[in-house]
């Protein structure tokens, strides 16, 4: 087959998996030895792709019966899209993944955001999709033109003007409440053209930064993209609009879903770092991020009678190493104001020990139990598993078994057979506890108490955090933290010792470690 008259479909999965289109064919995308797709849920004959070699396009046609997609945006049977170069197929929805390839092509590497129309609904990551950012960062160098460009559907978008050039400086705004402001005086904007710049000095003085030799870069949070909320379409012509009236060469970094690109999360700013600065290393010492989500209180600058919705943009220059300033401290010269960092932070934990008091033992010489005691999301699965299961406890949880009774039931099997048991669950009341301690005292064995030492806000940074590095792992509610209360465990209650656990985590890598010990919370 003549590789320049033909097109590549590579696997997103696995990238030394391909296949060939000849120029003009018609191809069979689906459950085959081709695709070495074996899913039931995808038809043999799941798409129909015809391709141009000449005009590097595809023309995509769904046939099965289950929705496929491109870019994230689903087909309907019987619908007929283009792909171009740099194009996602998703032979199923979010699923068996497939990049197109054209040879020698001078087409952008880039998802086409015109294509997600009106009523479009973006498909959201599931576990099956959560390695597609991890593999463009590592393996696709994104082209630096004027235009639009998808790193993941409803994740992460990228506008680079004309004229845009890498460089070591790095002038970094936030957009709303930064740049610019709403022009109807609305807190949220009404519709995509209501909208002014923010100072009547942000463009002098971003001429200034450009003729200081820094690229000057836009990062913001826009949830409401794959909420449906916000039409990707529209939010395009809007950062057109403002960076025409700018009329610098600018770059835009869109945040559109909660995960790891949303501020203060840093993996805008990684992306820009592995693949929109043609690898020129960042001066950390010159460059800097200006936004108003800066954690203010109420009335502590002129003018200014609300308090700060956030500290994100604080976060996020702080998670990167960078100087902050508000708008007004950059635009106006207005003195540092006051501000307020969020109570946890997670740097703090390092070096902890993993119990207290000092001297409390992990294990038992002989058969006991152990009845773990913690809100949702403070780490008593990961510790019961990490530290007891692997130490031949016998672990008793009832998101497992289903009832308590049937988590006592085990207990007592186990106890009675001369095993050591570890309770997995909340247990955050004296009635809950009370059904282990009276196994123990029915069969003569020590009960102790292990308490997790994790506040509120420590345990939805662990759950954000899992949230965005193992998309396999249930969410615990914002709802099921905030309303979670605890009655303290004592001595009375028949335990024989209770110790506090600090949590100690583990990594499968040094970027987890990293992430883990940033501001993930604004």
């Amino acid at each position: 087959m003549d590789s320049n008259n033909s097109v590549t479909l590579r696997s997103v999965q696995n990238g030394s998996k391909c296949i060939k289109l000849n120029d003009g064919s018609v191809f069979q995308l689906g459950r085959n030895h081709d695709t070495q797709i074996t899913d039931t849920r995808c038809s043999r004959v799941q798409l129909l792709v015809s391709a141009d070699v000449k005009n590097c396009e595809l023309v995509v046609e769904q046939v099965g019966n289950n929705p496929s997609a491109i870019n994230g945006v689903k087909l309907k049977k019987g619908e007929k899209r283009k792909a171009v170069q740099g194009d996602i197929i998703e032979v199923l929805a979010s699923d068996h993944l497939f990049k197109v390839e054209f040879p020698n092509s001078s087409r952008m590497e880039s998802t086409k955001l015109d294509k997600i129309e009106n009523g479009a609904s973006p498909v959201k990551k599931t576990s099956k999709t959560s390695g597609t950012l991890d593999y463009f960062l590592k393996n696709s160098a994104l082209k630096q033109v004027g235009c639009w460009e998808c790193v993941t559907p409803d994740s992460l978008y990228v506008f680079s003007s004309d004229g845009i050039k890498s460089k070591e400086k790095i002038a970094a705004f936030d957009l709303d409440g930064t740049i610019i402001t709403t022009l109807s005086g609305n807190v949220y904007p009404k519709d995509p053209n209501d909208w002014k710049i923010a100072y009547a000095n942000v463009i002098e003085k971003l001429k200034e930064l450009h003729g200081d030799d820094y690229k000057i870069v836009f990062f913001t949070n826009q949830g409401g993209i794959s909420s449906g909320k916000l039409k990707v379409s529209d939010f395009k012509k809007k950062v057109e609009a403002i960076v025409r009236k700018i009329n610098l060469p600018v770059q835009v970094f869109v945040a559109g879903r909660d995960d790891i690109c949303r501020k203060p999360r840093p993996g805008m700013w990684n992306c820009l770092v592995k693949n929109k600065n043609d690898n020129i290393p960042v001066n950390y010492e010159e460059s800097f991020f200006c936004g108003d989500a800066a954690g203010r209180p109420a009335n502590c600058e002129p003018n200014k009678k609300k308090k700060d919705f956030s500290s994100s943009d604080r976060l996020f220059a702080i998670n990167l190493n960078l100087k902050f300033y508000t708008p007004e401290e950059y635009f106006l010269g207005w003195k540092p104001a006051p501000f307020k960092l969020p109570e946890f932070y997670a740097k703090n934990l390092k070096d902890t020990s993993l119990l207290e008091p000092e001297g409390a033992k992990l294990t038992a010489d002989s058969t006991e139990i152990i009845v773990m005691i913690g809100s949702p999301g403070s780490g008593k699965t990961f510790f019961s598993k990490t530290y007891l299961e692997s130490a031949g406890y016998v672990h008793v949880n009832r998101d497992t078994l289903k009832t308590w009774q049937k988590c006592v039931k085990l207990t007592q099997q186990s106890v009675a057979n001369k095993k050591s048991v570890i309770v997995d669950n909340t247990s955050p009341d004296k009635e809950s506890r009370a059904r282990y301690i009276n196994v123990g005292k029915e069969f003569n064995v020590p009960v102790r108490a292990f308490w997790m030492n994790v506040s509120l806000h420590h345990a939805k940074h662990n759950n954000t955090f899992r949230k965005i590095t193992d998309t396999t792992h249930e969410i615990i509610p914002n709802y099921s933290l905030n309303h979670f209360s605890m009655e303290p465990p004592d001595l009375s209650e028949g335990f024989t010792e209770i110790v506090r656990v600090n949590f100690v985590p583990k990594f499968n890598n040094d970027e987890e470690e990293k992430l883990y010990y940033t501001y993930l919370l604004d």
